[in-house]
């Protein structure tokens, strides 16, 4: 049987940013963080089926809160706001890319 707060050589449970953080592989620890704040973004987002958008529902302070678990850069974390519409179905989100006409694109 099972004591609470016994650890058997286990490590400690990770939090989804810290094991983005520590994932071993080809991405650099600067685009780790950067992804896991996206990604921390896009999981508290609230999606709106009505008129397709996806909202911001956590401003820059509240993602630096809760990214203080890890190492990470202040400017690796995205510029929103709350209520800010992220991704939407005309393109014109605040974290999409947009087209730029044919004439402008580098040859």
């Amino acid at each position: 049987m099972r004591v609470p707060g016994e650890n058997r050589g286990e490590p400690p449970p990770q939090s989804g940013v810290q094991r983005t953080l520590l994932m071993p592989g080809k991405r650099s620890p600067v685009n780790l963080a950067r992804r896991a704040a996206l990604k921390l973004v896009f999981e508290h987002a609230f999606l709106d089926k009505e008129k397709g958008e996806i909202v911001s529902t956590l401003d820059r302070g509240n993602i630096i809160k809760l990214l203080s678990l890890g190492e990470f850069r202040v400017s690796d974390v995205p510029d929103v706001e709350k209520g800010e519409v992220l991704v939407d179905s005309r393109g014109e989100g605040s974290l999409q890319r947009r087209n730029q006409p044919k004439c402008l694109l580098k040859r």
